[in-house]
């Protein structure tokens, strides 16, 4: 147990002396005691497994590594406990004891340790070392806590197992090549662990060698599966590994092998991104997920150890959770990162996430799918890239790559606010109080080049300007004292100045103007401004520059902001031997070595008015102090690095001119702050910390305006606050008997707590929280707008002033081109104006300007045109080679595709429309695409499949119903007893009234019969209600867990296939009905075109002839015309001139035109082919120029001119009328087209939604399919059992019957057997006892085969046995088979028959017997057999049922896109009725008015809405008043029966009165006529009719005579037994004296034989010999007379008993029966 192990470590631990363990410090450092951590903000995002429990109670205590120290949380206060390395290098990672009364922590560092201290006293009570080269990356106890596995980080990699109470390594192994994120123990054998990381997982058990104990570790195999980073991983009960990936998904490990794939379905991991957290929960039996998608998953561990695939058809397990719930977080969402998992009880989780939040979470119930957590604390997510602080308060701001800007009130320990951005925040500065008075204003650089100006409001950051000086990442911002120039720098080395003004919130100027720009050639790495804000000092790609601002800043054009001031280098150079000592009495330092040039600087700084101060690359952990005159070396000053990196930079160094301090902050996680007053020489001293991570960058270390808190920001996401001590700072540092004084202080302490902030008596300055006294304008900063913010796509100031050139110059063409126009315009305007006047001129030709006349000069018109051709053949030619490939090319994708499209004709073509002849409607036709030849045979296979399944079969009538009311009261029974004959006599009255007696009874019979019980329920009833189940749908949910799928509407992928064929094949079939309409149309307007073009010329011409304006029949817009989209088959494969012949009706024939297909009138009834044949075949008029209709002075040439005009006006507004009514009928007709089109196109959409949806569907069926094809197969497989075992059932069953059949035969011949022994021997014979002995007597027999003989082998037996037996033994047996004495042979005989027949039947009863047993045993098997098959069918059935409502649930998540009007949606409201009508709320389309009956909900969402048709709705509204009068109508019919039947009962009643008095009365004539109740019954027997009793009168006479005759023989048959009696008792007497004498004489022989016994054996057989052999025939003679008595006594009964019978002959006897003899 837990406790018993920790009193055993309590026992053995014991604690060390800190002071004792810790590194000294260096001669230049000052005590640490100076820097007092105050808080620290954040946790590293970047650490995988970073919370652990110390506390598990509800107030739970947890910890996390941050920096350079473990933070302990107290969650209900957040409260903080910092625990400190021995050496601060940083913490690698943790691990808590199981009995949490210890933890170890791992640090980082040269030759880390590993530091084990005692909760909660915090004591370091053991060091474990030389477990690893720089850090460790993870650590774990093993269940029992006795044992540690940790894992050390690069390079080393090395799995080491300890045994941590002796501090002793017992085990080190190298663990894998890459990064390692975990390892574990076994929770049940401290022997085996595992260890997992980058694209690996290793299994690991500690084995016995020869050598001794070793870690042994086998790799996983990932096989099928893709590499993946294995970030957890949890021990199942079956000792299997359930281990994380990267997609998602979960992989189940068996061995060193992967078993499976754990998913949701076959495409769907259990994750939507990296899984990141995995634990066993034993109170829910399930395993627990977290991942990046932000849910919490369980799932059924069970399922997961029982988990069987089919490897060969996918290693992919299926399973879905137990139940789920995510993190609700409404700004970004929640990405868990780590969770904290095993609290007590399990009643809430930790969890954090990676955008820098620490949740708590209560554990939710099953059917909770979202829960709000509680943040318990939000950071910067990931690396913070700069800090700014106030200058005149408390007050700091933070930016980070993940695009925040966070105000930071650090005394009270709090985030007052945050702005977050799309893009990373990059540099921050806060400005100086000549623009804010306030100091409220910071200006913020991000990476896409943008800077904006945030003002500090009471509630928020409010943007005062957005502007973009640069393309690229902003790297620095800085402000000039005075305020004048704000300078920004960025990636590229560009240098941006910007002229700055007061900020006041209540005008609308802009406080920053741009003025410029210098490149300086490289990444700006640091900005300075002189305090003068005369120069900036610049470090630039390793170079130092500064700019002079102090004239004016002029650009070089009107077209770039690039500034003409200088950028001057300074080239710093020192001696090599120019290097700080650690020690503090070192003289100065020589300046007589070599110099070096060309240093690499990092950062730079304005020290004073002569000297500046410079980090180098190369020359780690020292500041030089350069000389600004001539750039020599005029000092080193140490700075304080972590001694894990030994060649760690400066990155920043920050001069505080008022404080005089300078903070130096390097890459190795360090800050160092010196007393920097050049009049007391003391900046060699300095005091430094490690408040980050030994791997993290600092990029931002500050101190406050007062000087009494050290703020830094870095690469692990932290944000440190520590408290200066810079009173003692300047003492310690100045004066050298303060710091030898100073020397005894404990160099830092290890643990610090928020609780116990330091007094000032610690020599710290006790501050205030700035936020109350930190008074705004609220109504003024309300009213302030916020700046309008900057798309992605914006320019740059560069860009920008570029890109205005352009547009100037675009703006000015622009210009130049509008004026063209506007003299082409009035041109235009001109030449209208005139045309009329042309056109109505008698001689137009006149004006008419041929080509000719423009020709102005006719020799350059010539030299055009030679030059003309000239080009036009060199380029002809130089197309030659690519005309000639794209001509072969061409032709090739025509072969390939094209041809075998026009092949097959109109069931294949691209997307066309016809335009209307005169409106601008259209029409267009549905693409259609060719069917393979797979697709065909497809389609062949399942109509011959259709029409097999449609086939009539021969199925048995039956008839279900009930014998009408009618039929049955007509119904009479059949008369069996009258035969009607052709001769047949009349029926007499009294058989007539018998027949009348017989119809009635049979009448009641039946009527009784068809009486329906009490409870029976109406026949016609039951029949309606059945028809209505039958009819009525089932309108429950498929979502419905409850939802049954019938065996007929069960889907797999062969029906979804088939389905989907039939859907397929009907779309294209619509779509080439449709089509072969559109091309008939299309054919019949490229006729109607050529001929209404003929028309419409003709008219023109008449016109002309008749002076009239023919604008009249084109006045609409009407011009019968082409178009080259009606024809895209026949464009790709004509000319351009052909396409014009064709369009002008030139080309009437075509080979590749697919319409001469068509089949039927396109048009309908509309036009007919005859009306398209008179269009084409307009009558062609004699026309008439000017000159014939020109007036004349004859009179008879008037009258001529006159009737010709007139004929030609008929015939104009004939050919008018035509031309109209054709086009008015192709309108008509293509209107049809398009009415049809446009819904058909609608459902044929729907159709494609429907074939999509059906696909994914098949998709889902097919990951279904293996499991639905196996299924089914073992319920075949298990019916074909069940017949099979019904079958042998049946067998059985019918041979055990067989057998029983037999048994009862075999026990009726035994039966009559002990029958015929009964009658041969009675119970009251003498001699019953030793013969029953004898038929009773047992023997040993031989089994007969079934023809009644006896085997060979058993005769083989018998012979062997009776030769073995003796002659003593055969005696004996004969002696035991004798008769006995007195005893008739013939008696015997037949006992022994009798008994030989007897034994026969209990041989074969004893076979029957072992057959019926075996016949039962088999019968008994298979019945057993056939309930246990029926078992599984039953199983079988329910798991294919269970199956396919889980596929049926799978198919419903399928989202299903619907085209709905508003008017569509009905919302219902949760009240359900109101003065009965139903509360809905209807969402109407805004250009229609849908009246309505149904109440409007006023408020309702559309997340509780219902698809519904009106129809449908309105259907069920109606239907709820027709089944309220149906009701209505039924209780009234109810209530009418009642009435019915208490009339009828009523007049049953009287009728019962009525029958008792008819009763009665015959009752009193019966006794009045003949004194007693008459039965007719016996009256009707009793009666005979006259024939019959002559009849009976002579049979009466024969029985008389009869009798006598009878009676005579009788009495002669009393004679004759008499007679045979007597002879009996004399022959009976015989045979005994027989008997008595064979007796005597046996015994005789016997004695005699006794007495000669001595004498000689010849003697002895020569007198035996004759006496045996005369006795042997004396005994036969005997025995053969008993048979023939025995056989005459036999034939005696048997005529005995035939006298016997009624009227029986008696036999005379036959003297041949007499034997000789015997008297």
């Amino acid at each position: 147990p837990l406790y018993i192990l920790a009193i055993l470590y309590n026992a053995t631990m014991g604690p060390y002396d800190r002071g004792a363990t810790c590194t000294g410090r260096r001669g230049f450092e000052l005590s640490s005691g100076l820097l007092r951590l105050y808080h620290s903000f954040g946790m590293d995002t970047s650490r995988k497994a970073n919370l652990e429990y110390l506390e598990d109670s509800p107030e739970a205590v947890i910890a996390y590594a941050a920096g350079n120290a473990l933070v302990i949380l107290f969650v209900p206060s957040m409260k903080r406990k910092y625990v400190f390395g021995i050496d601060r290098t940083g913490v690698g990672s943790f691990a808590v004891h199981p009995t949490r009364k210890s933890f170890t922590v791992g640090e980082k560092g040269r030759d880390p340790k590993l530091c084990v201290y005692e909760y909660p006293s915090l004591d370091l009570i053991k060091i474990l070392r030389n477990g690893a080269v720089r850090s460790f990356a993870c650590m774990s106890y093993s269940s029992g806590g006795g044992k540690l596995a940790t894992v050390s980080g690069s390079p080393d990699f090395m799995l080491s197992i300890w045994d941590w109470n002796k501090e002793q390594m017992l085990l080190q192994s190298k663990a894998f090549g890459q990064e390692v994120y975990s390892v574990k123990f076994s929770p049940v054998n401290d022997g085996r662990l595992t260890t997992a990381g980058t694209g690996h997982i290793r299994f690991w058990k500690m084995a016995s060698t020869f050598t001794g104990l070793k870690l042994q570790g086998d790799i996983g195999k990932f096989g099928k599966v893709e590499l993946t980073d294995i970030h957890s991983f949890v021990e199942l009960p079956n000792n299997q590994i359930l281990s994380s990936t990267e997609s998602g998904s979960l992989l189940l490990w068996e061995g060193h092998f992967i078993k499976c794939r754990i998913m949701r379905n076959s495409v769907r991991p259990c994750h939507d991104g990296e899984v990141t957290f995995l634990a066993l929960s034993d109170d829910t039996n399930s395993v627990v997920s977290a991942g990046a998608d932000g849910w919490v998953r369980y799932w059924d561990t069970k399922s997961i150890v029982n988990a069987e695939i089919d490897t060969d058809v996918s290693i992919d397990y299926v399973l879905e959770p137990k139940f789920e719930f995510g993190i609700t977080n409404p700004e970004v969402g929640c990405s868990i990162r780590w969770m904290l998992y095993g609290a007590a009880n399990e009643s809430h989780y930790f969890i954090r996430d990676s955008f820098g939040k620490l949740w708590k979470l209560l554990v939710p119930g099953a059917d909770v799918n979202q829960l709000p957590a509680a943040c318990l604390s939000a950071f910067h997510a990931g690396s913070i890239e700069s800090l700014a602080v106030s200058s005149i308060d408390h007050f700091a701001a933070t930016a980070g790559c993940d695009g925040t800007v966070r105000c930071w009130d650090y005394i009270a320990r709090q985030q007052l606010y945050l702005l977050a951005h799309n893009h990373a925040v990059t540099a921050l500065c806060w400005a100086p109080g000549f623009l804010d008075s306030q100091c409220r204003t910071l200006m913020v650089g991000f990476e896409n080049g943008v800077v904006r100006v945030l003002y500090r409001a009471g509630t928020q950051w409010l943007c005062i300007q957005c502007f973009k000086p640069h393309d690229t990442s902003v790297t620095k911002v800085a402000t000039s004292p005075d305020g004048k120039y704000l300078a920004t720098g960025c990636a590229h080395g560009v240098i941006f100045l910007l002229q700055t003004q007061k900020l006041d919130l209540g005008t609308s100027q802009l406080p920053y103007e741009p003025i410029g720009f210098v490149n300086v050639g490289g990444p700006v790495s640091s900005l300075c401004w002189q305090k003068d804000s005369l120069k900036l000092l610049i470090t630039a790609n390793g170079r130092l520059m500064n700019i002079d601002c102090s004239g004016q800043l002029d650009v070089k054009g009107s077209g770039t902001y690039e500034l003409c001031c200088p950028v001057n280098e300074r080239h710093i150079s020192w001696r090599r031997e120019d290097t700080a000592t650690s020690d503090i009495d070192d003289s100065q330092n020589s300046h007589s070595a070599t110099p070096i040039l060309e240093a690499a600087v990092s950062c730079a700084a304005y020290f004073d008015n002569n000297t500046i101060l410079t980090a180098v690359t190369n020359r780690s952990g020292l500041i030089h102090v350069i000389d600004r005159g001539t750039h020599n070396l005029v000092e080193s000053l140490p700075v304080g690095i972590n001694a894990a990196k030994p060649n760690a930079a400066v990155l920043l160094v920050y001069y505080e001119i008022h404080l005089s301090v300078v903070v130096t902050a390097s890459d190795d996680g360090t800050v160092s702050v010196r007393q920097a007053d050049p009049k007391l020489h003391s900046e060699r001293f300095c005091v430094v910390s490690q408040p980050h991570d030994a791997d993290a960058r600092v990029n931002g270390a500050l101190v406050s305006y007062d000087g009494h808190f050290l703020l830094s920001v870095g690469s692990d996401g932290l944000f440190v606050i520590q408290q200066l001590n810079l009173k003692e700072l300047k003492l310690q540092a100045c004066n050298k008997e303060t710091r030898k004084a100073n020397d005894c202080f404990e160099p830092h302490e290890f643990v610090l707590s928020e609780g116990e902030p330091p007094s000032a008596q610690d020599g710290f300055h006790v501050a205030r929280a700035e936020i109350s006294s930190d008074i705004h304008d609220r109504a003024k900063e309300s009213a302030h707008l916020q700046a309008d913010d900057l798309p992605d796509s914006a320019y740059s100031f560069e860009a920008s002033r570029a890109k205005q050139e352009r547009d100037q110059v675009l703006a000015a063409a622009e210009k130049k081109r509008e004026a063209v126009r506007k003299e082409i315009a009035h041109i235009r305007d001109n030449f209208e104006n005139i045309f009329p006047k042309i056109q109505k001129d008698t001689e137009p030709h006149l004006y008419n300007m041929q080509d000719s006349d423009l020709v102005i000069d006719l020799e350059f018109n010539h030299t055009w045109k030679q030059q003309e051709d000239e080009l036009l053949e060199a380029v002809r030619q130089s197309c030659q080679y690519n005309s000639q490939y794209s001509k072969l090319l061409l032709g090739k994708l025509r072969g390939r595709y094209v041809t075998e499209l026009q092949r097959m004709g109109p069931s294949l073509m691209e997307g066309q429309t016809i335009a209307a002849l005169r409106s601008r409607q259209k029409v267009g036709s549905f693409r259609l695409a060719q069917v393979n030849r797979d697709m065909r045979l497809l389609l062949l296979q399942l109509h011959s499949n259709l029409r097999y399944e449609e086939q009539p079969e021969a199925e048995p009538i039956t008839t279900n119903g009930l014998v009408p009311r009618d039929e049955a009261r007509t119904a009479e029974p059949e008369n069996t007893s009258v035969v009607c004959g052709r001769n047949a006599k009349r029926p007499s009255a009294l058989e007539s009234r018998k027949l009348l007696r017989l119809n009635r009874q049979a009448k009641l019979v039946a009527m009784a019969a068809r009486r329906p019980s009490a409870d029976t329920d109406d026949p016609r009833d039951v029949e309606a209600i059945k028809r209505a189940k039958a009819q009525l749908g089932d309108y429950k949910m498929k979502s419905e867990p409850s939802y049954e799928i019938a065996q007929t509407k069960q889907i797999n992928t062969a029906n979804k296939r088939r389905q989907m064929l039939l859907l397929q094949e009907n779309i294209d079939s619509i779509k080439l009905r449709y089509n072969k309409r559109f091309l008939g149309l299309r054919a019949v307007k490229r006729l109607m075109t050529h001929s209404l073009r003929n028309g419409v010329d003709h008219v023109r011409k008449v016109s002309r002839a008749l002076g009239v304006e023919a604008n009249s029949l084109v006045a609409d817009g009407f011009e019968p015309a082409l178009s080259l989209d009606e024809w895209p088959d026949v464009a790709r494969d004509l000319s351009k001139t052909e396409l014009d012949s064709f369009l002008s009706g030139h080309i009437t024939e075509m080979s590749s035109r697919p319409c001469s297909k068509s089949n039927g009138n396109p048009l309908g009834n509309v036009i007919a082919a005859r009306s398209v044949t008179s269009a084409v075949n307009l009558p062609v008029f004699r026309l008439l120029d000017n000159e014939a209709i020109r007036s004349t002075d004859s009179c008879l040439q008037k009258e001529e001119d006159l009737i010709l005009c007139n004929q030609l006006r008929h015939q104009r507004s004939f050919i008018i009328h035509k031309i109209d009514k054709h086009v008015l009928a192709f309108e008509n007709a293509l209107n049809e087209l398009r009415k049809e089109y446009i819904p058909l196109q609608a459902d044929l959409k729907a159709a494609d939604v429907k074939l999509t949806i059906m696909l994914q569907e098949l998709l889902l069926l097919k990951t279904h399919e293996a499991r639905d094809v196996a299924m089914k197969e073992n319920l075949n497989l298990a019916c074909q059992k069940q017949h099979d075992a019904s079958t042998a059932s049946s067998d059985s069953f019918l041979l055990l019957a067989a057998k029983e059949n037999d048994r009862g035969v075999c026990q009726t011949h035994e039966k009559a057997i002990l029958s015929e022994f009964l009658n041969a021997v009675p119970k009251q014979h003498q001699f019953h006892k030793p013969l029953l002995k004898v038929f009773s007597k047992k023997l040993k027999r031989s089994k007969k085969n079934i023809s009644g003989n006896i085997s060979e082998d058993e005769t083989n037996e018998d012979e062997e046995d009776s030769e073995l037996e003796g002659e003593d033994d055969n005696s004996d047996s004969e002696e035991d088979e004798t008769c006995p004495t007195g005893c008739n042979i013939s008696l015997y005989e037949q006992v022994i028959e009798l008994r030989e027949r007897r034994l026969d039947q209990e041989d074969i009863f004893a076979d029957i017997k072992c057959a019926i047993n075996e016949a039962q045993k088999a019968y008994d098997r298979h019945v057993q057999q056939e309930k246990q098959i029926q078992r599984d069918v039953c199983s079988y059935v329910e798991d294919i049922h269970s199956f396919q409502t889980k596929k049926q649930q799978t198919l419903n998540k399928l989202y299903s896109p619907i085209a709905l009007h508003m008017n569509q949606l009905y919302v219902f409201s949760p009240r359900s009725v109101d003065n009965d009508k139903i509360i809905v709320t209807h969402y109407p389309r805004a250009e229609m008015n849908v009246p309505t009956e149904l109440a409007i909900a006023p408020l309702a969402e559309m997340g509780d809405a219902v698809l519904f048709s009106r129809a449908c709705l309105e259907k069920l509204h109606t239907r709820i008043f027709v089944l309220k009068s149906i009701n209505n109508k039924e209780k009234t019919h109810f209530s009418e029966l009642h009435r019915i039947k208490r009339r009828l009962e009523r007049v049953k009643v009287t009728l019962e009165v009525q029958t008792t008095k008819l009763r009665s009365k015959c009752t009193d004539l019966q006794m009045l006529k003949f004194g007693q109740l008459i039965n007719l019954d016996i009256l009707e027997r009793d009666s005979r009719n006259k024939d019959q009793q002559a009849t009976n009168e002579k049979i009466h006479k024969m029985d008389m005579v009869n009798t006598g005759e009878l009676n005579k023989l009788k009495r002669l048959q009393s004679v004759l037994r008499d007679k045979l009696r007597s002879v009996t008792r004399q022959n009976t007497i015989y045979l005994t004296r027989v008997a008595t004498s064979s007796a005597r004489q046996f015994q005789l022989e016997k004695d005699l034989d006794f007495s000669k016994s001595s004498s000689n054996d010849g003697m002895k057989n020569n007198i035996s010999g004759p006496l045996s052999c005369s006795e042997a025939e004396e005994r036969n003679r005997l025995v053969a007379l008993v048979k023939i008595q025995a056989k005459e006594i036999d034939a005696l009964k048997v005529e005995i008993n035939l006298l016997r019978r009624k009227g029986g002959h008696v036999y005379a006897y036959s003297a041949s029966h007499n034997v000789t003899g015997v008297p």
